[in-house]
């Protein structure tokens, strides 16, 4: 079936650049006038900084032949095992010392108590997880159906997918692990600065029966802990540390989209147990497209929706993350306090009072249904 670089090829010209070790050419997703697809055959992943669109060869042959290559069904209870063992192989890494990754969170302000909470990990270089997993006894065809560990299309060499990262596990709403995301090192990342491999900032395990970007949401609270009762509103904010850091405060009805707009079926699990969302999205101009998106869907299935203000003159940050950890707990509170109602917010940033009334006439047409949860 061939490699990524030939399916790539097949719908858009890619030449290869010494200097990075990396092909480049046009996004055949977005189509854009500019050359801002990467194509890295060593990692078997492709990035558009435009449009933002990635994954793997797999995920590519799905977008645009439509071509599926599933776990079968039968493998997920086999499958199970080897998340959670992977997970317990990255939090024991993590613990080593002077593991740099280590050093990363506690920067951030992540203690140990916070690591151990959710079960955070580091992936080193190589593919030690494969040689852990073979000493579990688990097959190569287990193995590999995971995506955790992989083939070099090129040889036989095997490799771990997940290498010189920090860990997040994700979980569905049985406590099982079914993911991972992975956060690279500044260090790695200044590399790319000097013209080196360009690395993303966070990659997520492959899409599969057992996880999807547009279904899951990291952090979402499936169960209430005993004796708590489940708020009527939830906080969706963008991304791992943002939803840690708002954990840490105290707030349990949180969760973090996975580097993808609010989908559909995100707003469709939220309205099984909640009633209102306030979007803490980021604050520059992606977060606020984002949220604009985000309004739209969460309204189609009957949610009230507000919107965090992040920056302001008081306590200025970015983000939910960078606040706590500036300002801490109360200021968090005192900005979700003070949350915009959406209608304002869309006003704000609509940019003119054309595009203004047609999002609302969209958003509160007359005889609106919303959809059936």
């Amino acid at each position: 079936m061939g490699n990524l670089r030939q399916s790539v090829q097949k719908y858009t010209k890619i030449e290869y650049n010494e200097k990075t070790g990396l092909y480049k050419g046009r996004c055949p997703f977005c189509l854009g006038e500019t050359e801002t697809l990467m194509v890295d055959t060593d990692q078997d992943l492709y990035v558009c900084y435009g449009c933002g669109e990635m994954g793997n060869r797999e995920k590519f042959l799905q977008k645009k032949e439509g071509v599926k290559i599933p776990i079968p069904d039968s493998a997920i209870p086999e499958i199970l095992p080897i998340y959670k063992k992977a997970q317990q192989y990255y939090a024991f890494i993590l613990k080593q010392d002077g593991n740099p990754g280590h050093k990363y969170l506690e920067a951030r302000g992540i203690s140990d108590k916070a690591i151990e909470r959710f079960g955070l990990g580091f992936a080193p270089y190589g593919h030690r997880l494969y040689d852990f997993l073979k000493k579990c006894g688990f097959s190569d065809d287990l193995i590999f159906a995971t995506k955790l560990c992989r083939k070099s299309v090129d040889s036989d060499e095997v490799y771990d997918f997940f290498r010189n990262r920090v860990m997040f596990p994700i979980y569905d709403g049985h406590d099982n692990v079914i993911a991972f995301g992975g956060r690279i090192l500044q260090a790695e990342k200044k590399k790319t600065e000097d013209g080196k491999k360009a690395a993303p900032k966070y990659i997520n395990s492959a899409d599969s029966p057992l996880f999807s970007k547009r279904k899951i949401l990291y952090g979402y609270p499936y169960k209430v802990p005993e004796g708590v009762k489940r708020a009527n509103a939830i906080v969706i904010c963008e991304g791992y540390m943002d939803l840690i850091a708002m954990k840490r405060t105290g707030l349990n009805d949180c969760a973090a989209v996975l580097g993808t707009a609010l989908t559909e079926d995100h707003a469709k699990r939220i309205a099984t147990d909640y009633k209102t969302v306030f979007l803490a999205l980021d604050s520059d101009e992606a977060g606020t497209n984002a949220m604009i998106s985000s309004i739209n869907i969460l309204r189609e299935f009957g949610l009230n929706v507000f919107i965090m203000k992040y920056n302001t003159e008081v306590h200025p940050a970015k983000d939910a993350d960078e606040l706590i950890t500036k300002y801490g707990r109360d200021a968090f509170i005192s900005v979700l306090k003070k949350q915009t109602k959406a209608d304002f917010f869309l006003a704000r940033h609509a940019g003119d009072i054309k595009r203004f009334t047609d999002l609302l006439v969209k958003l509160d047409r007359e005889g609106f249904e919303p959809k059936r949860a």
